[in-house]
């Protein structure tokens, strides 16, 4: 009965409108039927699921399957059976391992298309620790990822999802396998920093390696990180010296949810440690341990339509199974980068604050291909960045506007006059879309508009003593994430007169994948931020800066008008303070919409540069103000 109402407490606080059945009532069934024939298909299971391009999205891309809005995050997979079974939700996503996938009220569905890719466990280490220390570290690692099978993992879940904390589900494995092979440290090894995200599932497995790591004589403290985008922002820069991840899932983040993860685990490894090598990181050998969800409906509903496999449900609710793909084979360079050993030297990534001759050849190369705006400075500013941005976009590639490796080879690659034909982002004029003016005039002063991405973070509140210092206004566009760690700071935020809005994490980009995880990751975020102070958001800071009209749509559906910003000086690259003041105020025109972030890492750069970017620009008689609407 708790759990019950649990799961209905759940279901009126996130989604208006939805009223879940009794268990009993003979309408719970009739319920989910009628949605699921209209195509609104109400899906419910873990946040992550909700999330994750395979599960709630996997529905949409590979059964056809159209999901409602009302999708509903569950603790645990008793909460997700029961409000199934309640008729609170249609579809229940829970962990393969979890003993309610054997409850008799529920029908588990075959994953006939393989929605699921092979998804394995995976300890991401920093190469300048794997320098600094040597093999040793690599073989202590990989003997206690040996250890960790898959039935230990589902043992793991079960524990976790049976109310134990994480530190006790951690100690309890710990005391139950002894790790495989154990390594001891080399004299001298300096200590390892285990970077732990904030889902159970993360902080037991972080727990688990920093505890393997020091009962067999290694140093090793655990750290909380915030996301992923956090977890390789610290191991890029040291300050993490491990990370436990899954396989598939951190491939789609560094791939921009482009859908290049498949069931083959080797191939999925040897794409990840090729994108991680790019970022100076290395993917030690994954664990056994695999990870998989499985998709349920209520007994009653599996024999009304005699449902067995998820293209039965897909059938019954107007959605058409697309064909299975095959993966491309693996070239003979991406194999090559299938290995424990951080590159000798990783190319550096050019961006905002860049110089000299490579910057040089990037701008030259950009200019044969097409790419107008663009000088031969040798020295990377917001126009070059611009060109870059436009170039990935071409390419598919992760459009960021900063030159990394694979951003580099791609320009090589490329041939003259082979470039798309441009489309602008939005149409002129399009009350859906917030952007710079089309046209604007360097002689006269107007407004800045600058845009916090990625917080609330603890450095949020420095970046308001900056702003209520000089009298500006910003807009600030919240992470689900971060607000649900930091509440009072974006209240600290709607106190001081700025505009809220929402960003995203992770940062898709332009897929079939990105599309459905766009929609759902935004109006969980809107939900999130009203429920500080109750206020729905109604701008959302487009990803990379880059729209197109499904994704326009599906903002629009949520009540959002989605933001187009023309500026990035790319503070989330550390170029330093005054890399980024020179190029904001170097290129800042009337209207500009300027990208910065308040949360995501270390912020102290952006800190500074504000305190130079504000005072420069007032001289010159411009304002700072929210975007108006947000």
């Amino acid at each position: 009965m708790v759990t019950l109402l649990a799961a209905v407490m759940v279901a009126s606080c996130t989604t208006p409108g939805v009223r879940p059945d009794p268990p009993n009532a003979p309408n719970a069934v009739v319920s989910s039927l009628d949605r699921i024939r209209d195509s609104q298909t109400r899906l419910g299971g873990t946040a992550g699921c909700l999330e994750d391009a395979w599960c709630a999205a996997g529905l949409s891309r590979v059964y056809g399957l159209q999901l409602g809005s009302g999708s509903i995050a569950f603790a645990t997979p008793a909460a997700t059976v029961t409000a199934l079974t309640a008729g609170a939700i249609d579809i229940g996503a829970l962990p393969e391992s979890a003993v309610e996938t054997a409850d008799p009220r529920v029908t588990v569905l075959r994953d006939d298309h393989g929605v699921q890719p092979a998804d394995n466990v995976v300890p991401v280490l920093s190469g300048t620790l794997v320098r600094a220390v040597g093999p040793p570290l690599a073989r202590a690692v990989d003997g206690l990822s040996a250890t960790l099978d898959s039935a230990g993992l589902d043992g793991i879940e079960r524990a976790l999802a049976g109310g134990s904390p994480p530190e006790l589900a951690a100690a309890d494995w710990l005391n139950h396998h002894p790790v495989l092979a154990p390594v001891a440290p080399p004299a001298g090894a300096s200590g390892i920093v285990v970077g732990a995200r904030a889902d159970p599932l993360g902080s037991t497995l972080s727990d688990i390696y920093a505890g393997a790591l020091v009962r067999n004589g290694w140093s090793a403290s655990v750290r909380a990180v915030a996301s992923r985008m956090d977890e390789l922002d610290g191991l890029g820069r040291a300050q993490l010296g491990l990370v436990p991840d899954f396989t598939a899932e951190l491939l789609q983040v560094l791939s921009g949810y482009s859908g290049v993860a498949s069931r083959d685990q080797f191939r999925n490894l040897v794409l990840l440690r090729a994108a991680l090598g790019d970022r100076g990181l290395v993917a030690a050998e994954p664990a056994p341990a695999q990870e998989t969800t499985v998709f349920a409906v209520s007994g009653a509903v599996a024999a009304t339509w005699s449902l067995v496999t998820l293209s039965d449900l897909a059938r019954v609710g107007g959605g058409h199974p697309a064909p299975a793909a095959t993966a491309p084979a693996l070239t003979r360079a991406e194999v090559a980068t299938d290995t424990e050993t951080p590159s000798a030297s990783v190319r550096q990534t050019l961006g905002i604050g860049s110089s000299g001759a490579q910057v040089t050849a990037a701008q030259t190369r950009l200019t044969d291909l097409g790419y107008t705006g663009v000088t031969t400075s040798g020295a990377f500013d917001e126009a070059t960045r611009r060109a870059v941005a436009a170039f990935q976009a071409d390419q598919g590639l992760i459009g960021d506007g900063a030159l990394d490796p694979a951003t580099a080879r791609a320009l090589v690659a490329a041939k003259p006059g082979a470039r798309p034909p441009g489309r602008p982002a939005a149409v002129p004029g399009d009350p859906d879309t917030l952007r710079p003016p089309s046209v604007l005039n360097p002689s006269s002063t107007g407004t800045i508009y600058l845009l916090f991405a990625d917080g609330p973070s603890d450095f949020t509140p420095d970046i308001l003593d900056v702003l209520a210092r000089y009298g500006a206004k910003a807009t600030f566009f919240a992470e689900e994430g971060a607000v649900t760690a930091e509440p009072e700071t974006l209240r600290q935020v709607m106190a001081a007169g700025d505009g809220v809005g929402i960003s995203m994490w992770p940062h898709a980009g332009a897929s079939p994948i990105a599309a459905d995880l766009l929609a759902r990751t935004a109006s969980a975020t809107q939900i999130a931020v009203s429920a500080v102070d109750g206020i729905t958001p109604t701008c959302f800071l487009a990803p990379y800066g880059s729209t197109d009209p499904q994704s326009r749509s599906r903002a629009v559906n949520l009540g959002l008008r989605v933001v187009v910003w023309d500026m990035d000086p790319q503070d989330w690259r550390h170029p330093g303070a005054t890399a980024i003041a020179s190029d904001v105020t170097a290129f800042a025109r009337p209207g500009s919409l300027v990208l910065l972030h308040d949360g995501g890492g270390d912020r102290s750069q952006t800190i500074a540069a504000l305190d130079e970017i504000i005072p420069s620009l007032t001289r010159l008689g411009y304002t700072f103000a929210a975007l108006p609407g947000c």
